[in-house]
This record gives C-alpha cells, sequence and structure tokens, in this order.
C-alpha cells in the first residue's frame, strides 16, 4: 500500500468511528424539518455609480429562472473609493420584496468594485432574513456605467438565490 492510499484509508476510518450513527440528522437531513427549497435565477437592474458627494441608487427585477419576475430589487449605493483617481469601491444596501404583505421579504447588502473610467465592475454579497439577520443566499454579478453618459443609469446584470 503507497502512502496516499494508507493516509486516504487512515482517514476514512477516522471518519467511520468519529460517526455517531445514533444521533438525530440535523439540517437537510433531518425529515421532520421538511425539504430545503432553494429559489434562483437572474438579476437585471439599472444602476447608478455614486460619486464621493452623494449617494445613488439600483433598482431591478430578481428573476425566478431566467424569465419570471420574483422580487423587485432597491438598494442605496455609497462610495467608499479610497483616494484613487480611477477606481471605485463601495458598499450597497437595500432590499428583495414580491410587494406582497408589509415590509421587505429579504435584506440585500455587499460591496461593488471596478473601475471609474470605464465605470465597470463587479458587485457581490449577501441575501439576508429581515427578521434573523442569517444569511440565506447570496446574490452577485456585474455592472457598465460609463461616466461619459451622465445622468443616464448604467445597467447591472448577475444571478442569485435564497435558501429558505
Amino acid at each position: 500500500m503507497n502512502a496516499k492510499t494508507w493516509m486516504a484509508a487512515l482517514a476514512l476510518s477516522t471518519v467511520a468511528v468519529a460517526w455517531d450513527s445514533t444521533a438525530t440528522p440535523t439540517g437537510p437531513l433531518n425529515p421532520t424539518q421538511g425539504p430545503l427549497v432553494v429559489e434562483a435565477g437572474q438579476l437585471v437592474l439599472a444602476w447608478d455609480l455614486p460619486n464621493a458627494s452623494q449617494n445613488t441608487l439600483a433598482t431591478g427585477v430578481a428573476y425566478l429562472g431566467a424569465s419570471s419576475p420574483r422580487y423587485n430589487f432597491t438598494a442605496t449605493l455609497v462610495d467608499l473609493t479610497p483616494s484613487c483617481s480611477t477606481c471605485v469601491f463601495g458598499a450597497y444596501q437595500g432590499e428583495l420584496s414580491d410587494g406582497v404583505g408589509s415590509g421587505p421579504d429579504y435584506v440585500v447588502r455587499g460591496f461593488f468594485s471596478g473601475s471609474l473610467s470605464g465605470g465597470d465592475g463587479r458587485f457581490g454579497g449577501g441575501i439576508f432574513d429581515p427578521v434573523t439577520n442569517e444569511r440565506v443566499g447570496r446574490l452577485g454579478g456585474e455592472f457598465l456605467d460609463p461616466a461619459s453618459v451622465p445622468p443616464q443609469f448604467g445597467v447591472a446584470a448577475g444571478s442569485w438565490y435564497v435558501r429558505d
């Protein structure tokens, strides 16, 4: 038996010994919790990069799959750029809401970064339960908002998922 095979066998036997087959499974293995529901899809936004003097807005739709609207997305974009004349860095905070009932369905927050001269970059962050503040999903994508076309909004596109 070579060293790799021996190490793999040792690791597997350690896991087998440590496994307590009498314990009640938790999480998605526990049948009393019901099935794990996952929603996922595409995100299409109007995106307005902030500048040092004012916050701006990103607004759009989170689609279930590629074409069925599921949530409205609204977030405030805040510029956090250090002294850099060619880059942009900031944070966003907002919500996903299906428009039914009171309050948002989820809170979203994260960061974005990119090139100020080209107006392009990436964003990413978490999707949170508005009551427990537990992270229940993620979102991310790319934006394009060239400085040469103010006051028009740029665009952003990406994907999202929520496990509930």
